[in-house]
């Protein structure tokens, strides 16, 4: 699973600003062009608000855990 589906699928009934981010994803259109990596979707995000990327960075962290995670199992 790559970021955006995680996201999407875990987070967008989220309250809070992840769930904000995770709806901005799904409405995103360019989205599927973006590379499954942390610099990727730093550069797609780059000009988002100071804000959203520290939002972004703490997901991008969650979805990591939840990677390692489910390669221990």
């Amino acid at each position: 699973m790559d970021f955006s589906q995680w996201l999407i699928e875990k987070k967008l009934r989220s309250r809070g600003p992840v769930g904000d981010l995770a709806r901005d994803v799904a409405a995103d259109e360019d989205v599927p062009d973006v590379a499954n990596t942390h610099e990727a979707w730093r550069a797609h995000l780059q000009a988002a608000p100071e804000n959203v990327l520290e939002v972004f960075e703490a997901a991008w962290q969650a979805y990591e855990a939840a990677v390692k995670r489910k390669a221990c199992q």
